[in-house]
C-alpha cells in the first residue's frame, strides 16, 4: 500500500513538472508585436518569438501550430510525450503499461496546463 501511495505522489509531481515546463515553453513562444517589427523598431516578444517574428505571427491560428506553441492546453499532446517518454523510459524502460499512464497524463496536463496558464 505504502508503495502504491508514494507511486501516485511522484506521478502527481511529475505532472505538475511537466505542466510547468510546458507553460514555460508557452511563454518562451510569446509575442505580438509585428507591427513595431515592420516598422523597423525593435520587437518585445519573448526569446523564441524574437527569432522570427514574422514565421510565429503568420502561422499562430493555423490548426498545425496549436500543439506546438499556440495552444497552451493543445500543448499537453505533444510537448507532454516529449518531457513524458524519454524520463519513464530511463527511469523504468518501456513497457506497455505506460502507454495508457502517458494517456492519462495528456488528460491531466491539458487541466494543469489552463490553471497555471490562468494563473500568471
Amino acid at each position: 500500500m505504502t508503495e502504491i501511495v508514494l507511486g501516485l505522489c511522484g506521478f502527481l509531481i511529475f505532472i505538475v513538472l511537466q505542466a510547468l515546463v510546458i507553460n514555460g515553453v508557452h511563454e518562451l513562444f510569446k509575442g505580438g508585436c509585428i507591427e513595431e517589427y515592420q516598422k523597423g523598431r525593435k520587437c518585445s516578444g519573448n526569446l523564441f518569438y524574437m527569432i522570427a517574428p514574422d514565421f510565429f505571427e503568420k502561422n499562430k491560428n493555423k490548426r498545425w501550430s496549436n500543439p506546438l506553441w499556440s495552444c497552451v492546453k493543445c500543448m499537453g499532446s505533444v510537448w507532454g510525450a516529449i518531457t513524458y517518454f524519454p524520463i519513464v523510459i530511463y527511469f523504468f524502460g518501456f513497457e506497455w503499461i505506460e502507454i495508457p499512464i502517458w494517456i492519462f497524463d495528456s488528460f491531466a496536463l491539458v487541466y494543469l496546463n489552463y490553471f497555471f496558464y490562468k494563473r500568471q
